[in-house]
Parts: structure tokens; sequence; C-alpha cells
């Protein structure tokens, strides 16, 4: 109470009994900053010179009303705090002003009640804003390692390798499944080099139309195809002297791997339909969620670029191999979306933390993050609860006691329930692909590394055709 005490509070009114009456009663409640002002005007040029926090102001006054005076408060700073003062006459107008932003209104005649009532709550909702912005600014220096969340053995391993790969300005590959951190990776690598200063750019390749990618990684001259109307300059030349990430790069076409071949080969490009290539110095970091032996050996990915790009080589190691990163992670989420959505929250319930800690997370750190956005959104109470992180779930359909293990434990009988449910699915997904591991991980929405993962926890095989 001490500290809210020492807010400004500036009272604007042209009739002066009025302005000294409020005075009276604030200073009674041992308030000390109080400004005056007698019309609009001179209102504005004091919140200009001062930190203001809660603004009283009267709806009727001469040359400037008290909704222009709102209007003009809230483009200055809305997060100054105002209150209207209006006549029981003028009450449909004191609605205006609440729509206008305005926090709250006070009618006349009003008691010293009344008014300290509506200036403790404008306090409080002022407090509470700058808790949740200070909350929101103090998440982003939380991380462990960059924009890392984890203490796990892995982790701290990665972040070594980070460290190290960082000074020596050779290309990378960093491999692992979707939701790992691939692109965090790339970053902090940037963030540490001798090149930090300058510009990183980072292209998802599979989210450019193949027949674009070209023209947008290395650029073109004019008329170099249909509505090329002018010289463009490439991703690569954008990023001269910097660092390129190209995301997910075992989806490019044999046409553009061969361009770049060139670029690590020569360290020059040469923009779609240009006759001079560009010297360049850039460094490349690459990442795929797909096996690249596997691509090479089929003859989808070419050898000789492999080991261009894979000269040093991080595998991100996926959530499931971080258990004590997880609740780490689901805590720092939680602040994150809490403050966003301004929700005062006090954490998980014991059953959230359970299901955190079992649930297999296919989709890595991408789907816990999600799980806990779900949670926040769809929470009832102040703490997350285990319904609430799988509210924007599909449901299961019902299953009979036999097929739920009833008889043993709790722990047991789920654990054996998952089991039976990951067999089938991978299976059926197997069953509808023809054997095809890489379609029936695309169609049922994991990564290829997981469903493989699941294929060799259970030793399932591909069918025989």
């Amino acid at each position: 109470m001490k500290d809210q005490k020492k807010d400004i509070i500036l009272v604007v009114d042209d009739d002066q009994n009025i302005t000294n009456l409020l005075v009276r009663m604030i200073e009674k409640e041992g308030y000390r900053n109080i400004l005056t002002a007698d019309s609009g005007k001179k209102a504005l040029s004091l919140i200009h010179d001062n930190d203001v926090s809660i603004v009283l102001t009267d709806v009727r006054m001469p040359s400037m009303t008290g909704i222009e005076l709102l209007e003009r408060i809230k483009e200055i700073n809305d997060g100054i705090i105002v209150i209207i003062i209006t006549a029981f006459g003028s009450i449909d107008l004191a609605v205006q002003c609440i729509k206008k932003g305005a926090n709250d209104f006070i009618t006349k005649p009003f008691s010293s009640d009344i008014v300290m009532l509506a200036i403790e709550k404008a306090i409080k909702e002022r407090r509470l804003t700058r808790e949740v912005t200070d909350l929101r600014m103090s998440i982003s220096k939380r991380a462990d390692f960059f924009d890392f969340i984890g203490v796990s053995p892995p982790m701290q391993d990665i972040y070594e390798k980070i460290k190290a790969v960082a000074s020596i300005d050779a290309p990378v590959l960093i491999t692992g499944e979707s939701g790992t951190g691939k692109e965090l990776a790339a970053r902090a690598i940037h963030q540490l080099s001798l090149r930090r200063d300058m510009p990183m750019i980072s292209v998802s390749c599979p989210n450019i139309p193949a027949q674009m990618l070209e023209s947008e990684l290395f650029g073109h001259v004019r008329g170099a195809f249909t509505d090329a109307y002018r010289d463009k300059k490439g991703l690569f030349e954008k990023a001269d002297h910097g660092t390129i990430f190209l995301d997910e790069i075992g989806d490019i076409t044999p046409d553009v791997q061969a361009k770049l071949l060139r670029v690590l080969q020569e360290e020059e490009i040469m923009p779609l339909g240009g006759e001079s290539v560009k010297k360049l110095n850039v460094r490349v970091i690459t990442s795929t969620n797909r096996n690249l032996f596997d691509r090479v050996s089929q003859g989808l990915f070419r050898e000789d670029l492999f080991y261009r790009i894979n000269v040093v080589h991080i595998t991100m190691p996926p959530l499931r191999d971080r258990g004590i990163d997880i609740q780490r992670l689901a805590v720092y989420f939680l602040n994150e979306h809490a403050a966003k959505f301004s929700k005062p929250l006090n954490g998980f319930t014991p059953e959230a933390i359970e299901y955190l800690g079992t649930n297999q997370w296919a989709g890595n750190v991408r789907e816990l993050k999600n799980s806990v956005l779900q949670g926040v959104v769809f929470v009832k109470g102040d703490r997350v609860d285990r319904e609430d992180l799988l509210s924007g779930a599909e449901e299961s359909p019902p299953m009979s006691g036999d097929r739920l293990h009833i008889g043993g434990s709790f722990k047991k009988s789920k654990n054996g329930l998952l089991e039976e449910f990951e067999v089938e699915f991978v299976k059926s997904a197997l069953e509808k692909s023809g054997g095809n591991v890489s379609k029936a991980a695309r169609e049922t929405g994991i990564s290829r590394q997981s469903f493989q993962y699941l294929m060799k926890k259970y030793g399932i095989k591909t069918p025989e055709r």
C-alpha cells in the first residue's frame, strides 16, 4: 500500500470547488502526489511532464470535453487509468467513455468511499498490468542457453557442441525429429560466431514451391522468366558475410542440390538467367528430420552435397530422452502463455504433472508447447489440470473393462493400454500405406523418426506384400 500511494493522481475539473473536494478526499487517505488542472489542455501538459498513473476528469468542460481528453490520453499512454466524473443526467455519456477506454466512472454527488474505491481499484489494475508486463519481459531472460530451456545431460552436450562449432566457420548439419529445436541451435551457433553482427537468413525449404526455390535462394535477373520484371537479390546474397540456415534441406530438388553444391564449392552464385557470378562469403547451416543416408542410397540426395554440408554434425535429442527437462519446459510455457492471456495461474495439478512426465511427446517440444497452450486456454481454476491439457485433443471411443486391464495398478493399466494403442496404431498405419514407412508417418502426422522409433520399440516389421 505504501508503494501504491506514490502514484501520481491528476484531478481535472473546471469547477474549483469539486477539484478541492476531491483533493481533500484523496489526501485524507495518505496520497500526496496529486496534481490539478482546470482544463483538458492544462491536463495534457501535466501528463507530458509527469509520470501520471490515474486521471479523474469531469465530462462537461469548456474547450475540451472529458471524452476528448480521454481520447488524447489514450493516444499518449494507454497505460494511464482514466476515471470519469459525471452527473446522473449524463450516465449515457459516461458509458460512451467506458467504450472509448475509460476504466470507471463516478456519479455526482459522490462520497469519499466511492471515490477511494474507484482509485484503489484503478491502482490495483495498474499494478496487475505492470506485473504481467514484467513477467512477459522476464520470461525471455530465463532461458538456460540462448533460447533453449533444458538442463538434462543430452542438452548440456548440445550446448557444448554449439559452443565448439560456433567459431570454426564450417558448414553444420543439424538433424533430429520435428520440434526438437533445430532452428534454435542454428541461431545459437550464429549468435556465438564472429558473424553475429551480420544477417542470419532462415529458409524453410518445403514452404517454397520447388519451381521458385532456385530464384529465392540465388536471385534472378530481369527477363529470366515470366513476371521477372526486375533484378532480384537472392537470399544467399542477402546473407553475405553472415549465415544462411536451410531448414529441411532433404526436401530440395536435384536441380537445386546441384546449384547449392556449386555455391559451397566455389563460394559464388549465379542468379537465374544471369551470365556472371557473384563471389560470396556465407556460412551455411542446414537441417533435416529425414535420414539423409537413406536418401543418398535411394538416389534422392546427392552424395557429394551430403558430404559438403555434413562437415560438422549435431543431432538434436528427442524430448523423450530429456525427461528432467519436460516439467521445466512446461512451467516455462505456462508462464509465457499465462502472461500473454493475463491469467494468474499457479502451476499444474499433480495429475497434470504425472501426465506430462509419462506422455511420449512424439511431436517433441512443439507438441508440449501446444498442449500447455491448450491447458491455459481451457483452465477452469488457478492450476492447469490433466483434462485441461487434453481439452483440445480428439477423444477416443469408450473402452470396455477388459480392454482397460482393470484389476492391476493404475500406472500398470495405463501403460498397458498405451502400449496396446501404439502397437495397433503403427500396424494399422503401415497396412494402409502398403508398408511405406514415410507415407505412414506423413499420413498419421508424426515424424518419420518417431514412427521408426515406435516400430523398433515393439519389434514391428513392414508387412510383406
